[in-house]
């Protein structure tokens, strides 16, 4: 059982049918019907333009399985992709792998960090990340049941590997049949049984003890190189944009853009027209790794947190 939720259903692929008690089902190929097929296996959802909520909306705060509400957000929006909330409300947490930042290797560095630790503890070698997983634009989601203890929340580079963040407490993650920026279709690989969130990766998670939570409109410190922020500082928007890019990395730019819009809205009280080109500079001048930040993304970011401030 999930925690919070009912058993999701989906236990086998074969083509675009799902084999669910013995019966076929097709899996849907639009995300309005996607959304509909989610709800109804006790799966909340809600709509994205992209990877972000639309404006005005809540995000994965309003995330239903009300067929009513879902019926109404796909008639305003029939083009939306469809989101599922981790953690409580749907009880999954998910593994986060983005190929284009060195994923995949750090989920090889993962896989074989877990088999050493099996050997240490006498335990036959078995596949300890074996779960249901789906085909993100670049990369994979790897879906496990949430644990009861401790409540993990996201965050970036989990356990210290680039690539890999962990989707949980509020958070939230793009399923199939969404369209990703890059044009390729969100699809599940396999449909294989949920697993529990391994017990191996929480004991990294303890031993670690850098586990927080990553939430948008959540604040930085005030502190920088030992000092903190003068109020006149908090009014200047340019202050606001070096704090963005001196937290930002790879992994962790959509966060922090999300944040400074926040930030320019809330603290330096512009307008978007007025922010508007401290987020086309952050999208120009924040690391990327070998890959651009779109302004495009940077601009949504922009409209959630007008919508959601004002």
């Amino acid at each position: 059982m999930f925690r919070g939720t009912s058993p999701c259903e989906i236990n086998h692929v074969q083509s675009d049918l799902v084999i669910n008690s013995g019966a076929l089902i097709a899996f849907p190929h639009t995300c309005r019907e996607a959304a509909f097929f989610y709800a109804r296996r006790g799966l909340p959802v809600f709509p994205v333009n992209g990877k972000v909520p639309y404006p005005r909306t809540r995000g994965f705060h309003e995330a239903t399985t009300d067929a009513e509400q879902i019926s109404w957000w796909w008639r305003r929006w029939p083009e939306a992709n469809v989101a599922i909330p981790t953690g409580s409300p749907s009880g999954w947490t998910v593994l986060d792998i983005d190929g284009r930042h060195d994923g995949f290797a750090s989920l090889r560095h993962l896989q074989a960090m877990l088999q050493h630790r099996l050997l240490d503890l006498h335990q036959a070698p078995y596949a300890v990340l074996a779960t249901r997983t789906a085909h993100t634009g670049s990369g994979r989601h790897l879906v496990f049941r949430s644990p009861e203890e401790p409540v993990l929340c996201c965050t970036v580079q989990f356990v210290g590997l680039p690539g890999i963040d962990l989707r949980g407490e509020g958070g939230y993650i793009v399923v199939p049949p969404s369209l990703h920026p890059n044009g390729r279709h969100y699809r599940w690989h396999s449909f294989a049984p949920i697993a529990p969130f391994p017990s191996l990766l929480l004991d990294l998670v303890r031993q670690r003890e850098r586990f927080r939570c990553l939430y948008p409109r959540q604040d930085m410190p005030l502190a920088v190189r030992g000092g903190l922020a003068e109020p006149s500082q908090l009014a200047d928007p340019a202050y606001w944009l070096e704090r963005a890019l001196q937290r930002a990395r790879v992994g962790t730019r959509h966060t922090c853009a999300l944040w400074l819009a926040c930030r320019l809205i809330q603290q330096a009280r512009l307008t978007p027209a007025q922010a508007e080109p401290y987020l086309r500079a952050y999208a120009a001048r924040v690391p990327g790794g070998g890959h651009d930040y779109p302004v495009s993304d940077a601009l949504r970011c922009l409209s959630w947190a007008h919508a959601q401030l004002s």
